[in-house]
């Protein structure tokens, strides 16, 4: 499984991810008329990506998905709200991954199609296009009823849940249901020319998300991470709501008062964050001793590590 959700809707490795592209991210928002607000998924370019060595950490969920990660790693908080948070102010939105918390699941990669099945997929996405709109594909039972019935079997071979027709249309219309994943699968699957409609139906969901609990955060090694900074400030990883790492990483720097020496995290004095806090005192100060620091960074590193 990919890791990084893209913002043409397709998964990616991380590892493919470069500055400039654009990733799905999520945003809070105020639907007209409510007095609650909520998450939605938002486009976001990828404005830095930077790699630095890490300890590791396996993380098993309840639902039997599994994902390597920083164990310093900040995920969304799917019990978090702004209510919730002025009520109780330390309420943490964004948390590091132990047993027993829990994290939002948002989309997962739906691989490629299983082999055997390309044709049935593309043959999918051709009747889509020819016949579909909205997330119906339209066949008249009575008049075409071998279409009919091969779409039904197409859909059923791909695991694609739907509803056929009812008794105000006489069975014209197989809806797609199952929601954001099973859209997902189909979009991505059957590759159809018409993409928006359903694509719009995947980011509009009326769910953002479920709630997983870690059951296990176990140590897988050490070596080279990557982590990327977003015009959102998060992104989705591994299927799961997600913080851009810089972000913890200069608020650490930020608070302890020289920016260059979060050691947390094991990031060189020069991380690509550099530049991009308030022009305050303290940022002024640190930024004029960068280099006579320098030597007392890398001393520090060295016994943290």
């Amino acid at each position: 499984m990919s890791a990084i959700w893209w913002g043409d809707l397709t998964f990616k490795p991380l590892g493919a991810v470069q500055a400039g592209d654009e990733v799905m991210g999520f945003e809070r928002y105020t639907p007209e008329g409510s007095t609650f607000s909520l998450n939605r998924l938002k486009r976001a370019t990828v404005e830095a990506i930077r790699v630095r060595e890490s300890p590791i950490v396996r993380v098993t969920m309840e639902s039997g998905r599994s994902f390597r990660c920083t164990p310093d790693h900040r995920w969304y908080n799917p019990c978090w709200s702004p209510a919730a948070n002025r009520r109780w102010p330390d309420y943490p939105q964004w948390i590091t991954p132990e047993v027993g918390r829990q994290l939002l699941h948002v989309a997962d990669d739906p691989g490629e199609v299983p082999a055997g099945l390309e044709r049935t997929a593309g043959w999918l996405g051709g009747i889509y296009d020819g016949e579909g709109s909205w997330i119906q594909i339209s066949q008249c039972p009575d008049h075409n009823p071998l279409v009919h019935a091969a779409i039904s079997e197409a859909l059923n071979k791909l695991d694609i849940p739907y509803t056929a027709g009812g008794p105000t249309n006489g069975g014209h219309f197989h809806t797609l249901t199952g929601g954001r994943q099973a859209y997902l699968k189909f979009l991505l699957w059957c590759q159809p020319v018409k993409r928006q409609a359903i694509a719009e139906k995947i980011a509009s969901g009326r769910r953002f998300g479920h709630r997983d609990r870690i059951i296990s955060v176990e140590p897988d090694g050490y070596g080279e991470v990557l982590s990327m900074t977003t015009s959102s400030g998060n992104y989705v990883a591994w299927g799961y709501a997600s913080r851009n790492c810089d972000d913890e990483i200069v608020a650490v720097a930020k608070q302890r008062g020289v920016w260059m020496m979060a050691l947390e995290s094991h990031v060189d004095h020069r991380h690509p964050a550099w530049g991009k806090g308030e022009p305050d005192a303290v940022y002024e100060l640190g930024q004029s001793f960068a280099e006579q620091d320098k030597a007392l960074f890398e001393t520090r590193l060295r016994d943290n590590t």
